[in-house]
């Protein structure tokens, strides 16, 4: 009886995965990209492709929750031929899979894919018009496919009228914004230059430091530069910013001015270039192009970072407390502020340092975050894991397993769910094991 009770719940099994599939998306199986293209423009069909990857949860989570939709399925299947391409490789692959190796490996090189899912939508006759980046719940997939299919949202089409000359420059913004979020750096900053060049910089001042306009410069401050106008007004007009941010110019100036002349002072790609730098050569060159407007907190904040990178923990103990003590740290908690830079300092210690000295400069900083954070702080649970792993490294195992519980308890009290990530760090430490060696 035990077996044909197995058997039928089996079958049942069977019965609803495959109505599954039948409601949901059909994917096609076993076909080369040039078969698939030749069956969409046979039946007159755009193409999606999933690009996925076997280790990525949001790729199985849009295969469980959104292609297996009934909704999905039937705006998808009617219009698009529909294929996925698996763009890692792994041991348990089975032939279909190592049969697209190559088709997969093309995909990536020729559509620059480094994160996943994403998803690619093709004309019948085989052309990029669209594509689609991450987890996206049903109405957002819905949304994505009929943009693929609407030339005035389809991002190939756009970006073609742009290289035309046809664009107007109202659209530049969220077509550098869809260059960068699709990893298209080149065609981000290409974007950028000439939407500076030809608008930015036409406006008046006042016109300049719309928000929009600021808004646009933090959605590509990777090429915010010293040339730039709005730095500028950052340099010479900040209270035409202040309306934006408090301290909004200030921060937008030592911020660049690192970026474009203090760190190609101090690194030859990743590499330091000396391991002794010239700070006061450093700090003549700031002074002299740009006056000595936030000069000792760009050199501090520099030096501060730069013996992080080389381990030089001495020096870098000595400067980071040395800037908080000159100053009130502000009370409070919550991403950004001074009880969690003074957590992320604390954990950067634990996970490089073996010196028990600053170790326990390490401790202090995190007994300050849970002080000035408070009870109130949502990243607290962070601080009381950050402080039972310093403590954890210094041999003190009871006391580290006693926070990591109190880590665990308030996850739960701050999200209302368990963190496995802390019961795991809990386990570990219970066995005597590191839990700095990279496992975590």
């Amino acid at each position: 009886m035990k077996k044909k009770h197995a058997f039928f719940s089996f079958l049942v099994f069977l019965s609803i995965s495959a109505l599954s599939q039948q409601k949901g998306i059909k994917f096609e199986q076993d076909l080369s990209l040039n078969q698939i293209f030749e069956k969409a423009k046979a039946e007159n069909k755009y193409v999606f492709i999933d690009c996925y990857a076997s280790w990525c949860g949001p790729c199985k989570a849009m295969e469980r929750d959104i292609y297996s939709s009934e909704e999905v399925g039937s705006q998808m299947n009617k219009n698009f031929i529909s294929i996925k391409f698996q763009l890692d490789s792994t041991s348990n692959d089975n032939p279909s899979i190592k049969q697209s190796y190559t088709d997969a490996h093309n995909l990536q090189f020729k559509y620059n894919i480094y994160a996943f899912p994403t998803l690619l939508f093709f004309t019948p006759n085989g052309e990029i018009i669209h594509r689609g980046l991450g987890y996206m719940d049903k109405s957002k997939m819905i949304s994505l496919a009929e943009d693929a299919r609407n030339p005035d949202k389809q991002y190939y089409t756009i970006l073609n009228d742009y290289k035309l000359g046809k664009l107007d420059y109202s659209e530049y913004p969220e077509l550098a914004k869809a260059a960068k979020l699709y990893g298209d750096q080149a065609t981000e900053k290409d974007i950028v230059e000439n939407y500076n060049e030809e608008y930015l910089n036409k406006l008046t001042i006042d016109k300049l430091c719309a928000k929009k306009n600021i808004r646009f410069w933090m959605d590509h401050f990777n090429l915010f530069t010293t040339s730039n106008r709005l730095f500028i007004v950052c340099l010479n007009q900040p209270e035409k910013l202040e309306y934006y941010r408090k301290d909004f110019a200030k921060d937008v100036i030592k911020i660049v001015i690192t970026k474009d002349i203090v760190i190609p002072l101090l690194y030859n790609g990743n590499q330091p270039i000396s391991l002794n730098p010239d700070w006061s050569n450093i700090r003549t060159i700031i002074a002299q192009k740009f006056g000595n407007q936030s000069v000792e907190e760009i050199i501090t904040d520099s030096q501060i970072d730069f013996y992080r990178k080389i381990e030089n923990w001495g020096k870098y103990v000595s400067l980071y407390e040395k800037k908080y003590n000159e100053r009130q740290l502000k009370p409070g908690g919550g991403f950004g502020g001074d009880a969690f830079k003074l957590n992320q300092a604390a954990w950067d210690v634990f996970l490089s340092c073996n010196d028990k000295k600053i170790i326990q400069h390490a401790i202090n900083w995190i007994n300050l975050s849970i002080k000035i954070g408070g009870n109130n702080d949502p990243n607290l649970y962070a601080y009381y894991d950050t402080k039972a792993n310093l403590l954890y490294k210094l041999g003190k195992i009871n006391d580290a397993i006693q926070l990591e519980q109190m880590a665990i308890d308030s996850h739960f009290r701050s999200t209302g769910n368990k963190s496995t990530y802390y019961e795991e760090v809990m386990a570990v430490m219970k066995k005597g094991e590191p839990t700095w060696d990279g496992r975590f």
